[in-house]
C-alpha cells in the first residue's frame, strides 16, 4: 500500500513539473490549429529557453496562410537570433504577390539587414505599369476587397480616384528619371497639371476610405 501511494505521489510530482514547464496554453493552441507539436517537444523547447510564444504563434500562422514550416526550422532560426515573426510574414506577402521564396532565402534577407518585408515588396512590383489603369484599378479594388470593405460602389469610386492622376504621376516619374529632358515649358506645365488633378483625386479617395 505504501508502495503504491509513493508510486501515486512520484506520478503527481512528475505531471506537476511537467505543467509547470510546459506553456499549456501554447500547446492548446497548437492542438487548436491543427498543428502537430508534440508536448515533448515543448519540453526541449524551455530546456533550450527558447521563445515558445513567438515561435508556436509564427507556426500557426504559417500554418493558416498555407506554409508548409517545420518547427524546428522556426525554433533554429530564432535560436540563431533570427525575427521567426518577420520571416514568416515575409514567407506570406511572397506567396500572396506570386512570388516563389524560399524559408531560407526569407531568413537569409532578414538576417542581412532586417527588411525581408521591404524587400519582397519592391522585387513584387517590379514590372508593374503604373500607367495601365486598368490594372491598378483591379489591383486596388482586391486590395480593398481583402482589407475588409464591402461597399462595391465605394471600392470602384476609391480605385477610380486613387488613379485618374496616374498619367501625370507616370510624367513626373519620367522627369525624376531624366529631368534633362524636359524644358522649362514642359516643367511648368508639368507641375501646374500634377497639382491640379492629382492631390484632388486623393482627397476625394481619402475622404472615401474615411466613410
Amino acid at each position: 500500500m505504501e508502495l503504491i501511494i509513493i508510486i501515486l505521489g512520484l506520478i503527481l510530482l512528475f505531471v506537476s513539473i511537467i505543467i509547470m514547464i510546459i506553456p499549456l496554453g501554447s500547446w492548446i493552441s497548437t492542438k487548436a490549429a491543427g498543428v502537430p507539436v508534440s508536448i515533448f517537444y515543448f519540453l526541449g523547447m524551455r530546456l533550450r529557453r527558447s521563445n515558445i510564444e513567438k515561435i508556436i504563434s509564427s507556426l500557426i500562422t504559417a500554418h493558416k496562410a498555407g506554409l508548409d514550416l517545420n518547427i524546428m526550422s522556426l525554433e533554429g532560426y530564432a535560436l540563431a537570433g533570427g525575427n521567426v515573426e518577420q520571416v514568416v510574414k515575409t514567407l506570406i506577402s511572397a506567396r500572396e504577390s506570386g512570388k516563389n521564396l524560399s524559408f531560407e532565402e526569407a531568413a537569409k534577407m532578414d538576417l542581412s539587414d532586417g527588411t525581408a518585408s521591404a524587400d519582397v515588396r519592391q522585387v513584387s512590383t517590379k514590372g508593374c505599369d503604373i500607367s495601365d489603369k486598368s490594372l491598378i484599378r483591379a489591383r486596388i479594388e482586391e486590395a480593398l476587397s481583402a482589407a475588409g470593405y464591402n461597399d462595391q460602389q465605394a471600392i470602384t469610386d476609391i480605385s477610380y480616384n486613387m488613379t485618374e492622376g496616374l498619367d501625370k504621376l507616370t510624367l513626373l516619374f519620367e522627369f525624376y528619371t531624366n529631368p534633362e529632358a524636359f524644358d522649362k515649358k514642359e516643367i511648368e506645365t508639368l507641375v501646374s497639371d500634377f497639382l491640379i488633378h492629382v492631390p484632388n483625386r486623393l482627397s476625394i479617395a481619402r475622404d472615401l476610405i474615411d466613410r
